[in-house]
């Protein structure tokens, strides 16, 4: 129990610290492996006694101390603040270890007769501190998955707002009213692009989950059909559609076109070009935005008119483990990929 007791406390830390330090428990858990089949090996072969080896075990618990004393201690200079839970569980930790120290030490006085009092009293402890700073860390993950949903519901408001702006409406209103005189076929389609753009802007607000590709295709498409009213052969629309069977979050990749559209073609003399390419690759689906417009210093602060690129990366974050990369060049365009993990995208 005393050698292999460690190795089921690191498999729990391995769960509990943070990924950049599995290298360093994952080492102790290989040295307390080693020590309990080396030392049962001798013991089974009468080589060695357990009593004559132990010494071994307390050396590898010395070096479990320090190495886990070195990642607490970083850890309280590296992530700043210091949630509660963690320190609460630290104090458990610290009393246990003193515990097993005093343990240790009362072996060697009294000549291997240990009670194991002073254990079981660090391990009460030690199980109470973490009682407690378990509940504390759940309810803390309730309270941050509520305002994350809350940051989620607020960020698509946002968005939309963002996007459906009074000038916008007014334009596409006025090109209506144009168009019913003069070409009443073109009205009724963009009435129909409008409407369903609209109606899909309004959606979003209630949608929490994850929507088709084809669906944000439509309204791309939808979005567009208005644009290339106003822009005419100044703006010129590709689509390379290798694979539209997955999910996205709503929102996402249409108002990268927008901006693509807004930003980039606007600015821009002589034809504009927007092209939507997804793809499929071995681990993730990929959704590329890319046009030969103004472009712009990715190094310099985002236009504060642009449709919420940081909206738009935080829910692609939150929702889907997905990440959005930007890249531009001035006067040569911008190319916007939205990567999202196959797993996610299938779910």
């Amino acid at each position: 129990m005393a050698m292999l007791s460690p190795v089921a406390y690191l498999v729990y830390l391995l769960h509990r610290f943070p990924k950049r330090y599995s290298p360093y428990l994952r080492s102790l858990c290989y040295l307390f492996s080693a020590n309990f089949f080396i030392s049962v090996t001798l013991q089974l072969t009468d080589k060695v006694d357990f009593a004559e080896s132990v010494w071994i075990t307390h050396i590898c618990f010395f070096i479990m101390v320090i190495t886990l004393s070195a990642i607490i201690i970083h850890r309280f200079y590296k992530e700043k603040p210091v949630s509660l839970d963690f320190k609460l569980e630290c104090v458990g930790m610290i009393l246990l270890t003193c515990a097993i120290a005093v343990e240790v030490y009362l072996y060697y006085r009294l000549e291997y007769m240990m009670s194991g009092s002073f254990l079981r009293f660090g391990l009460f402890v030690y199980i109470s501190c973490l009682a407690a700073a378990l509940i504390m860390d759940s309810r803390n993950r309730r309270e941050e998955a509520i305002r994350v949903g809350q940051e989620l519901q607020n960020s698509r408001l946002r968005l939309m707002i963002s996007q459906i702006q009074p000038h916008f409406i007014y334009n596409t209103l006025s090109s209506v009213r144009t168009l019913i005189k003069i070409d009443p076929d073109k009205a009724y389609d963009l009435v129909y692009d409008f409407s369903k753009y609209l109606r899909a802007n309004i959606d979003s607000i209630g949608q929490d989950g994850m929507i088709p590709f084809s669906r944000e295709l439509e309204h791309i498409k939808n979005y567009c059909g208005i644009e290339k009213l106003r822009f005419g052969d100044k703006l010129s629309l590709v689509y390379h559609i290798e694979a539209d069977d997955f999910l996205v979050p709503p929102l996402t990749v249409q108002p990268l076109v927008e901006n693509a559209i807004k930003h980039g073609i606007r600015g821009k003399s002589g034809i504009g070009t927007v092209k939507v390419h997804s793809f499929e690759e071995d681990t993730c689906y990929v959704i590329e935005v890319l046009d030969n417009g103004a472009g712009f210093d990715t190094s310099a602060e985002a236009p504060r008119n642009s449709a919420g690129l940081k909206n738009i990366q935080f829910r692609l974050e939150k929702i889907a483990d997905a990440r959005l990369e930007i890249s531009s060049i001035p006067e040569k365009g911008t190319r916007a990929v939205v990567i999202l993990p196959k797993k996610k995208a299938a779910e």
